[in-house]
């Protein structure tokens, strides 16, 4: 896809609030001037993951990329793109790396039940229109865990493992490209319907049929409870069923595999 272009940077804050304000100093009328920016950095000295959550971003070990999208209609609904986001990651790994991994809802990529990439989706609201004309998407994606500490390397996979210090921005930049391009022409429905995206989200998560433990964020109710994963909506929301057989359609909240702990 010719038309996106690239911002590189060795060190910076975090790759998503660079993009954030790249697109508020922009003046409306010319967002598609920075449309299809994608920013990526070496390393981050302060990477954000959902939930005000510090995404670990030490140099020589991953791809730190956001991703500007500012398409003609208004957004939304921010789950559906992060769920297309993540498709493209795994399409992208699939195609560079010949790995095969599964999305965990909504937002992460995992490769043999560990962890190697998280999605985090921040919009931008225009207070003149009231609503959300563009957004950043922001993909940190673990290709090796050499230089990671041991606590951290526990819990956070990687892509490659302990892959070698000079093919790392090779393949960095080569799996960045990639992401961008199925990102794009998914969200652009160019290669498949939105319909047809989310039924390959679905496809590919590692939850339904599972039991797993729920943490609402949002509400009055924040007690932890289980539930069965029956089903993922088209709209990126997870269907589960209590024990007492109350169905519910999660829109938020974070949820865990009982099998990983």
């Amino acid at each position: 896809m010719q038309d996106i272009k690239y911002i590189f940077f060795t060190k910076i804050n975090s790759t998503n609030t660079f993009a954030m304000n790249l697109i508020r100093h922009t003046q409306t009328s010319n967002l598609d001037i920075i449309n299809k920016t994608v920013v990526i950095s070496d390393t981050q000295t302060n990477g954000r993951g959902r939930l005000e959550r510090v995404f670990y971003s030490p140099e020589k070990t991953g791809l730190y990329m956001s991703a500007i999208y500012c398409p003609e209609k208004p957004i939304t609904d921010a789950a559906v793109i992060t769920a297309v986001a993540a498709v493209a990651v795994t399409r992208a790994i699939k195609d560079v790396f010949k790995k095969e991994s599964e999305i965990k809802w909504v937002n992460d990529i995992y490769i043999d039940n560990k962890k190697v990439c998280g999605i985090l989706t921040e919009g931008h609201f225009n207070s003149e229109k009231k609503i959300i004309d563009s957004c950043v998407i922001g993909v940190g994606v673990n290709m090796t865990t050499k230089y990671f500490p041991v606590d951290v390397s526990k819990k956070a996979g990687s892509i490659t493992g302990d892959i070698e210090d000079e093919k790392i921005f090779y393949f960095r930049d080569t799996l960045a490209k990639k992401i961008s391009y199925e990102l794009y022409s998914l969200l652009e429905e160019k290669s498949q319907s939105i319909e047809e995206t989310m039924a390959e989200y679905k496809s590919r998560s590692m939850l339904i049929g599972k039991v797993v433990e729920v943490t609402p964020v949002i509400g009055e109710i924040r007690d932890n409870y289980s539930a069965l994963v029956t089903d993922i909506t088209k709209t990126a929301r997870l269907v589960v069923k209590t024990n007492d057989g109350l169905v519910k359609e999660l829109d938020s909240g974070e949820v865990t595999l009982h099998s990983f702990f």
